[in-house]
């Protein structure tokens, strides 16, 4: 049981320091960055505060600002798509 609980206690740490580089790396995306394209895009479904990090990020967010940036093969897949 105490290996365990051991292999529960490393895995959540692992987890948390996983989010704080997924979320410093999301934090260094600028606004100039997002494809505006995909912007408006959330903006239409009602995300108006997705893209914005003056607020504490949750992992959607984190996702959603990655996936907005100019450099992101997911959002030159998205443009180039429709």
């Amino acid at each position: 049981m105490l290996k365990v609980r051991h292999e529960i206690n490393q895995t959540q740490q692992l987890v948390r320091e996983t989010y704080v580089q997924i979320e410093q790396y999301a934090k260094t995306i600028n606004e100039n960055d997002f494809d505006p394209e995909f912007k408006k895009l959330l903006d239409d479904l009602g995300y108006k505060s997705a893209l914005n990090s003056n607020r504490p990020l949750s992992l959607l967010d984190m996702v959603l600002r990655m996936v907005a940036s100019k450099f992101s093969k997911i959002s030159v897949k998205y443009r180039h798509s429709g």
